[in-house]
């Protein structure tokens, strides 16, 4: 019951990581100059991976991997 939980709330993070990593990324695309942090670039990026991470161990927490 708890890995249920668990996947579902892991699901919820991902869905909200990825929002957010697009939100970024279209600011950064179309409001970035020579002024913005050469390390947003690498944040973004990071978000997106942190993304894919959370979706993945969600989908194995509901199937029952663990």
């Amino acid at each position: 019951m708890f890995e249920r939980l668990g996947g579902i709330g892991f699901l919820l993070i991902s869905l909200w990581q990825f929002y957010a990593f697009y939100n970024s990324f279209r600011t950064i695309h179309q409001k970035g100059n020579q002024a913005t942090s050469a390390f947003a670039s690498l944040a973004i990026w990071y978000g997106l991976a942190f993304g894919i991470i959370f979706f993945l161990l969600g989908i194995a927490l509901l199937m029952g991997a663990f």
